[in-house]
């Protein structure tokens, strides 16, 4: 448990610091990365970033309940993507749109696996 709270950690800082980096240059990193050609997608990099963040302490905790055979919670994300599946399908007019729903989703799957995280640490 003191391993998965230090990775949690250590995972939301690295996320944190990308993520403002991300908001702050973006259009230096996509330059560097990929080339001026997508510069169109500047705007969107940082908002992106926050997704990617919340995805990743989502990963983390799955794959710690995986590890602590704790497998029904594996329904959590099953559920998370069929949300996306039909929010994305009703709306999708543009890219930020999208990209705001995954954050919604996502956030939602974090909150929940926090929730089952906690429970789990009282027993």
């Amino acid at each position: 448990s003191k391993i998965f709270k230090q990775s949690f950690l250590i995972v939301g800082g690295v996320s944190l610091l990308i993520t403002v980096f991300y908001f702050s240059f973006p259009k230096l990193v996509i330059n560097l990365l990929y080339g001026s050609v997508y510069l169109t997608a500047a705007p969107l990099l940082g908002i992106f970033a926050v997704f990617i963040a919340l995805y990743s302490e989502c990963n983390l905790l799955v794959n710690f309940f995986l590890s602590i055979r704790k497998t029904r919670l594996v329904v959590l994300p099953a559920l998370a993507a069929l949300l996306q599946i039909v929010l994305i399908w009703f709306f999708h007019q543009s890219l930020f749109q999208v990209i705001l729903i995954s954050i919604g989703v996502c956030a939602l799957l974090l909150a929940s696996l926090l929730l089952s995280y906690w429970q789990n640490e009282k027993r």
